[in-house]
């Protein structure tokens, strides 16, 4: 129907209509239509705007005696209150069924409708630029009053158009979908709310930086361990981070279509229902773990094992052995080395623990001078002793720092890690599916790996207790053995330090000396030729 009129469906009275309804028209023609049979209305006018067309429609219905347009304006609309300010009532309305004239026309009214502008049924107006009336004749829009239009579905358009209750909670805009579908908008149902879908995004952009949500569900359902985004710390964060947040959600507990979630639970619902998430996450660490596990701990079972051997073979330590139960026997019964047999006072051997107290050992006019300085003042007689002794007990530096209690909970930790591989596979491998074959192969990998460490660390220890044994040590209570080790390599690490730091102090002392002997050398060069020189003068003057 063309702008200038429409027939209102409640009054069936003609409007008009105008492009601007702020705007008041300055001028307004009227035309009495003829009564119609059709649909019963009759006596009714026809109000038309200025510079609009009359309606196609209604031409055939103008009366044949009614008058050219009036020049005056129409009267202003009836009040909604039915009295002005002034306390009349306004014109009456023309008479329906019988010819008449066109009510007089007063001052220009504000808008000419039959009520209030009407609101738009959805809060908000479709922007459009109308074409203008006296175009429309030549448009296609004059031949649409011959099509039949659809009927509009009121029902169907306010499940789209309709605003949601002010009351019912918003489903938040979520943040950047992890997968990176940006195209897929972020309609859909909201299981997160707005805080917490946003920490959970926060926490995956370390994860989707580095692979996508889609294929990180492939490679956790197929177990591919061996995938290259899938890195230690990756999984790490997915376990100790992302897991526990949303195991605190219900997305677990959706049962619905994927296709009515948003991006961000289209997701993760996925990958929560996966089965036994958790241990398939920890699996993915025992796999990327194992090796360098292995390595770390069996370097350090082997130096455990090769420090006891070196304390055993050093000819050094048994240099420095050797001199000091002489010098002990000496100052404890005063006797030399070839009486000391016959000395019921003489002792035949020591702790290692023992060298540490010569340092304290001290008397004489040096107080700084002790029982290891002479041992050392024996032994400085070979430049190449300090140096040797630490070169033969390199590994015993290293092992004295090792916490045997600590080491052994990490090998029996190794062996329960590989233990439980194997338990997985064998009460739960077929939910693996396709990545079972794959589980198999790890959990004979870690029981494998396990076995070498326990049979590395049982050398060790043999080791380690006939150490002990051949110095003399505690080895009777097998359960302190680790303990025992522990202590005697760290004394034997102390004694090499403190012979070292007694070795630097002798050769400075040394050193001193010999310049002393110099300087006095060098100052009793001079007075004895002065005293030589008038003895032979004497001689020779004898002769």
């Amino acid at each position: 129907m063309p702008e200038c009129a429409e027939r209102d469906p409640l009054t069936q009275s003609f409007v008009v209509l105008s492009d601007d309804s702020e705007r008041a028209f300055e001028q307004v023609f009227a035309y009495e239509l003829a009564p119609d049979e059709a649909d019963g209305a009759t006596g009714q006018w026809l109000l038309v705007a200025p510079g609009k067309s009359l309606p196609a429609q209604y031409s055939g219905r103008l009366s044949q005696t009614g008058k050219a347009p009036p020049k005056s304006r129409p009267p202003p609309p009836p009040s909604s209150k039915g009295a002005t300010k002034g306390g009349k009532a306004p014109p009456p309305a023309p008479p329906r069924g019988g010819k008449g004239k066109p009510p007089s026309l007063g001052a220009p009214p504000k808008a000419v409708n039959s009520g209030p502008p009407a609101k738009p049924p959805f809060g908000r107006k479709l922007h459009w630029k109308a074409i203008p009336a006296d175009k429309i004749p030549s448009t296609i829009f004059a031949q649409l009053t011959s099509v039949q239009s659809k009927v509009i579905d009121i029902k169907a358009m306010e499940q789209w158009f309709a605003q949601p209750d002010k009351k019912t909670p918003q489903c938040p805009k979520a943040p950047t979908a992890p997968s990176g579908d940006e195209d897929k908008g972020q309609s859909g149902i909201c299981i997160l709310d707005g805080k917490r879908a946003q920490n959970i995004t926060i926490m995956l952009r370390q994860v989707t930086s580095r692979i996508a949500m889609a294929e990180l569900l492939r490679a956790i359902q197929d177990m591919e361990i061996t995938h290259q985004a899938l890195t230690s710390d990756l999984v790490d964060h997915l376990s100790s981070q992302v897991l526990p947040a949303l195991e605190q959600t219900d997305l677990a507990d959706y049962n619905g279509s994927l296709d009515n979630l948003r991006p961000l639970e289209r997701d993760l619902v996925p990958l929560l229902q996966v089965h036994r998430l958790r241990m398939r996450l920890k699996l993915f660490q025992v796999a990327l773990s194992v090796d360098w596990q292995f390595a770390a701990l069996r370097e350090r079972i082997t130096n455990l094992r090769i420090a006891a051997e070196e304390v055993q073979k050093s000819n050094s330590l048994r240099l420095l052995l050797s001199t000091t139960l002489r010098i002990g026997n000496f100052l404890n019964s005063g006797v030399v080395e070839q009486e000391q047999s016959a000395v019921q006072t003489v002792v035949g051997g020591f702790t290692v623990e023992s060298l540490l107290k010569l340092r304290d050992f001290k008397t004489g006019l040096r107080s700084e001078f002790s029982a290891l300085h002479g041992v050392i003042m024996h032994l400085a007689d070979d430049p190449n002793f300090i140096g040797g002794l630490k070169g033969e007990l390199g590994a015993v530096t290293e092992a004295s720092r090792e916490d045997m209690e600590a080491l052994a909970k990490a090998i029996s930790a190794f062996q329960c890690t590989a233990e439980t591989v194997t338990v997985e596979v064998e009460e739960y491998g077929e939910q693996y599916g396709g990545g079972c074959g794959r589980l198999k192969a790890l959990a004979e990998k870690a029981q494998s790996l396990s076995t070498q460490l326990s049979a590395a660390y049982e050398q060790a220890l043999e080791a380690g207790s006939r150490c002990l044994e051949f110095f003399a040590e505690d080895v009777t209570q097998t359960k302190h053995l680790e303990g025992n080790l522990g202590r005697f390599l760290q004394t034997v690490d102390r004694v090499v330090v403190t012979t070292a730091e007694c070795w630097q102090e002798v050769m400075q002392m040394k050193a001193a000396e010999r310049r002393k002997a110099a300087r006095a050398k060098g100052a009793a060069g001079p007075l004895s030729s002065m005293v030589a020189g008038p003895a032979s003068a004497r001689r020779r003057s004898a002769a």
